[in-house]
């Protein structure tokens, strides 16, 4: 009996330190006229550089472009009384940036304020995007992009500043410019005023905390603005900075479908048990005398007992169908 109340209250203060899964949202759009609304964003009127940065999993490639060439646009600082000086969307495979700079404007194609490159983009699958630009950039190539943290494009096409777009509205989920609305789920935006290095755009698609500068990245203090969507209800998009950029939701459905993010490079790692016949064999290293036992699991189900470490008859930690353990 003493063995089974060690267990028993080991399992349970462990427990207790395990973070909540709950929490986690994004927000879906459907295509028509869902969008968020920031308002003009002063510090992405007129600059110099920026990191724009999301996920995105696509549900449907819709036909049609903006007057820029735009498609399925996830992220623009556009609209029809006021200029318009950036866009980003898809179309088919491809990932389409629109900037209107100081020495560019124009439509998607060389020599203009677009380009498009093919990342292989297809619906219902999760992509991390990060798009960084900096006209003084020592190698020339002012345009980079970044899909799930690799470069895996970049431009020495547009020049100078962008263009003021005063008085146009930074949007998530479509242009206010011949609006072509995005049809799927997006979900941790941030924006930057200054270039990310590719060390960094790394460290964003592995999960580092924006608000916080470590490793290779150390650009929190130019954050415009970072939204982690999980309010999981209400019209608010709340900006996690002190900036006070917040968005208001309009027509977009909160989700619990979010981005698995990848492994940590920190070495961090877990393994998946498939229920039939995965097991670790870990010799015969259990005493007779008294022991703990500790261990951090996430049951997928409550089928049989779920055995999670056993010796012998009388030696086991288990969760039985009742989702209680012993």
């Amino acid at each position: 009996m003493p063995k089974f109340c060690k267990i028993i209250i080991a399992l349970a203060i462990f427990s207790s330190l395990v973070p909540a899964q709950d929490g986690n949202y994004a927000l879906s759009f459907d295509g028509i006229d869902d969008e968020v609304v920031f308002g003009d964003i002063t510090d992405l009127n007129t600059p110099s550089s920026m990191t724009v940065a999301f996920w995105f999993k696509r549900s449907t490639d819709k036909p049609g472009n903006s007057n820029h060439n735009t498609s399925n646009v996830m992220y623009a600082k556009a609209s029809d009384p006021h200029n318009d000086n950036i866009e980003i969307g898809t179309d088919g495979t491809l990932v389409e940036i629109y900037l209107h700079t100081a020495e560019s404007d124009g439509n998607t194609g060389s020599g203009n304020g677009g380009n498009s490159y093919d990342a292989g983009i297809q619906n219902d699958t999760w992509y991390h995007l990060a798009f960084t630009y900096d006209r003084y950039d020592s190698e020339g190539l002012e345009g980079r992009l970044y899909i799930n943290g690799s470069n895996v494009q970049s431009w020495a096409h547009w020049g100078g500043n962008l263009t003021s777009a005063s008085g146009s509205p930074v949007t998530i989920g479509t242009t206010d410019h011949i609006g072509r609305p995005f049809n799927g789920i997006i979900d941790e935006v941030g924006i930057w005023n200054s270039a990310l290095s590719t060390a960094a755009a790394s460290d964003i698609y592995n999960g580092i905390d924006p608000l916080s500068s470590s490793g290779d990245y150390n650009s929190s203090s130019s954050l415009v603005g970072y939204w982690n969507f999980n309010e999981g209800t209400g019209t608010t998009l709340t900006d996690q900075t002190t900036n006070g950029n917040d968005g208001t939701i309009d027509g977009a459905a909160w989700s619990d479908d979010v981005p698995i993010p990848p492994v940590s490079p920190s070495g961090n790692y877990s393994l998946s048990f498939d229920g039939v016949n995965d097991y670790v064999n870990l010799g015969d290293m259990l005493a007779q005398g008294a022991y703990t036992k500790v261990a951090w699991v996430k049951r997928e189900n409550g089928v049989n007992h779920n055995n999670i470490i056993s010796g012998n008859t009388g030696h086991a930690l288990w969760a039985p169908s009742d989702y209680g353990y012993k």
